[in-house]
């Protein structure tokens, strides 16, 4: 019982982020800047350049489309109450499949070294 209850916790913390955090920060990715305040916009572009993230930067037209469906799908799951239980499932098969490109894309990054996908700091 207490197992049960620390896990419902610690979802209900990690859906709570997810709800909030999701719309602020993937939507600078697929709605026009401008909606968005200068704090926001600099926090994101200031990750993007300290981590040499190329999906952030860049915004590549597969990822775009990654982040629509995480938003249609995963943020209102996050947000269902009524179906807790039916709702975590669902989100979890929607991030499994949403990481699923990431891994193929990791496993090309292996074969072909002509795609950054990360970088390292060149020292």
């Amino acid at each position: 019982m207490f197992l049960q209850n620390l896990t419902n916790g610690l979802l209900f913390i990690y859906f709570l982020f997810i709800t909030i955090v999701a719309p602020l920060f993937d939507g600078q990715t697929i709605l026009p800047i401008e909606f968005f305040p200068k704090l926001l916009i600099d926090l994101k572009s200031n990750y993007a350049q300290e981590n040499n993230d190329y999906l952030i930067s860049e915004k590549p037209h597969f990822f775009v489309g990654l982040v629509w469906v995480e938003l249609l799908l995963q943020w209102p799951l996050c947000m269902a109450k009524n179906c807790y239980q039916p709702s975590i499932f669902i989100f979890f098969i929607e991030i499994f499949s949403f990481f699923h490109h990431f891994i193929s894309i990791l496993i090309c990054n292996a074969c072909h070294s002509t795609f950054k996908f990360f970088t390292t700091p060149s020292a």
